[in-house]
C-alpha cells in the first residue's frame, strides 16, 4: 500500500514526463506553440508543485502552481502584470473561462500584481473515496495521475491561447508558406495563432504568403496540413530567394 506521499510523487513526476520541462502533453499539433513549462519546486512531501514558462514577449514568467490534500487538488495560473492589465477585466474574464467554459474559483492578486486564476478539484479521480482507493490500486492511481496531468497542461495551454489571440504573446518566426489558393485570414490567423504580413500569386499560379508565427516552420506545416490546408511551409532563414511579392 502506497502512502499519499507516494500518490502525490507519482503524480509529480508524470508533470515532469518526459523530460524536465515539457508538461506540454501534445494532444495538438499547435501544443509546439505553448510556452514550456519548467519545474522550479517540486515537493511531494508536503504536496507541493510550482512551475514557470517564459511567455513569448514578457520579461516576467508565467507559472502553474499544483497542490494536493486528501481528497481536492488545486490547479494555479498564474499570469505576470504585463500579460494581465488591471483594468483589462475582460481579458480576466477570458483567462479564467479558458479552461473549460467555466470561471475559475479564485482570482486573485499575488506580490508583484502578479494574477492567480485557482481552481479546485474535488470531484472523482480526486474526491477522498478515489484517492483512497488509489493508495491501494494501481489502476485507481493512474486514473489520477494522468488526468492531473491533462488539466495542468490544458490549463497553461488554454491561457496561453488567450493571450495569442489577444494579441499580447510576440510572434517569433517568420515563415514563408506555399500554397495552390490564397489563405484567408478569417481561416488561419485564429487557429494557428499567426500574422499574415504579405502574399502574392507567383508565376506558376501557387499562393506564397508570409507569415509570423510561434510555430517552427516544419511544426506550422505540419499542423496546417492535419486540417487539410495542403502547404509547404520554410523559415525565411532557410529560402535560397525570396519569392517577389509586389502586387
Amino acid at each position: 500500500m502506497r502512502s499519499f506521499t507516494d500518490l502525490c510523487t507519482m503524480a509529480f513526476e508524470r508533470l515532469r514526463s518526459p523530460v524536465d520541462g515539457a508538461l506540454n502533453v501534445s494532444f495538438y499539433a499547435m501544443d509546439r506553440a505553448t510556452p514550456s513549462l519548467h519545474v522550479v519546486e517540486c515537493r511531494p512531501e508536503v504536496a507541493s508543485f510550482y512551475a514557470e514558462g517564459q511567455i513569448p514577449g514578457h520579461e516576467e514568467v508565467g507559472a502553474i502552481t499544483c497542490g494536493m490534500t486528501p481528497g481536492e487538488v488545486r490547479v494555479g495560473l498564474i499570469m505576470p502584470p504585463s500579460a494581465v492589465f488591471g483594468d483589462a477585466q475582460s481579458l480576466k474574464m477570458e483567462i479564467s473561462h479558458a479552461y473549460d467554459g467555466l470561471p475559475a474559483d479564485i482570482i486573485r492578486t499575488l506580490p508583484g500584481r502578479r494574477t492567480l486564476f485557482d481552481r479546485v478539484f474535488n470531484e472523482a479521480p480526486f474526491d477522498a473515496h478515489w484517492m483512497r482507493q488509489a493508495l491501494e490500486d494501481d489502476a485507481a492511481a493512474q486514473m489520477l495521475v494522468e488526468r492531473l496531468s491533462y488539466i495542468v497542461s490544458t490549463i497553461w495551454r488554454t491561457g496561453m491561447q488567450v493571450l495569442a489571440d489577444a494579441g499580447m504573446m510576440e510572434l517569433s518566426d517568420t515563415v514563408l508558406v506555399w500554397s495552390a489558393v490564397q489563405l484567408q485570414p478569417h481561416d488561419i490567423c485564429k487557429k494557428f495563432h499567426v500574422v499574415i504580413v504579405d502574399s502574392a500569386r507567383q508565376e506558376d499560379g501557387r499562393w506564397v504568403t508570409v507569415l509570423r508565427s510561434n510555430l517552427p516552420a516544419n511544426f506550422l506545416e505540419k499542423a496546417m496540413n492535419s486540417e487539410g490546408y495542403e502547404v509547404t511551409v520554410s523559415s525565411v532563414e532557410d529560402v535560397q530567394e525570396m519569392p517577389e511579392l509586389a502586387a
